[in-house]
């Protein structure tokens, strides 16, 4: 047995693959806001949001990574910024001011709480953390009652916090952080079990975690990725680009 797991140590790892894949708007229709999109967890699904046609709604749409086919989700119209449960089972959404999930299986969303900000995370202890009035809350994904999370330090010239992403402990998240025009928009770092948000790295855009350990964010129309550990909460090396000329939405200013 230890010479076979010897063996097993010191095989090469298998090459890693580059995937190219596209992905189009509706026939006759539009992607909303640069398509808004997020793949499932499972790494089975894409959800996104685009309009059937310049005067329809902008709504969730969903193709298997199997397929070419996308398909709208009923009762998501008016929706933004689709975000996954971590079984990948139901995608949650923005619409109308209210935070709203949908099964992926089918039948109507159900509506959680209200939100007036799209971007928000679902971690495995069944808690959905989102942003409201520029502060963030954290709801259980039956609805409920919110609680608030952190809210921005004015002192600190902070004005809001919006895309907020739970890392893998489930209790730790990363967030953008909008500034007054005197202080540089930045990421930030917290915990649902502090009011504070620290100051991770300067940056216009949100950044996403990636395991096993990266924070990805744009740099000059630049996709960069820099080393990071979820558990210190601390860069472990300097960004490098990972892709060229990516187009950037440029959300609501605070």
């Amino acid at each position: 047995f230890a010479g076979v797991a010897a063996l097993l140590l010191l095989r090469p790892a298998p090459p890693q693959s580059l995937y190219r894949f596209s992905i189009s708007p509706p026939e006759n229709g539009e992607f909303e806001n640069g398509g808004e999109m997020s793949i499932s967890p499972d790494g089975r699904y894409f959800a996104f949001v685009a309009r059937a046609g310049a005067d329809k709604p902008p709504t969730v749409w969903l193709r298997p990574l199997d397929s070419l086919t996308a398909h709208p989700v009923p009762g998501t119209e008016g929706a933004s910024l689709p975000f996954w449960s971590p079984d990948s089972q139901q995608i949650g959404f923005h619409a109308n001011g209210k935070l709203e999930k949908v099964a992926v299986s089918g039948g109507l969303p159900e509506i959680l709480c209200t939100a007036s900000r799209p971007g928000a995370s679902w971690n495995r202890e069944d808690m959905i953390l989102y942003s409201d009035r520029g502060s963030l809350y954290r709801v259980p994904d039956t609805g409920g009652t919110p609680t608030l999370v952190a809210t921005p330090v004015a002192a600190q010239n902070e004005t809001a916090f919006d895309y907020p992403q739970f890392l893998p402990d489930g209790r730790h998240f990363v967030v953008f952080v909008y500034t007054n025009a005197s202080t540089p928009t930045f990421i930030g770092a917290g915990s649902l079990d502090s009011k504070n948000v620290e100051r991770l790295t300067q940056s216009t855009t949100n950044a996403l975690y990636a395991p096993p350990g990266y924070l990805f964010y744009m740099q000059e129309n630049a996709l960069m990725a820099r080393p990071f550990s979820a558990r210190t909460l601390r860069f472990g090396g300097p960004a490098v680009p990972v892709a060229q000329n990516v187009g950037e939405f440029a959300g609501p200013q605070y």
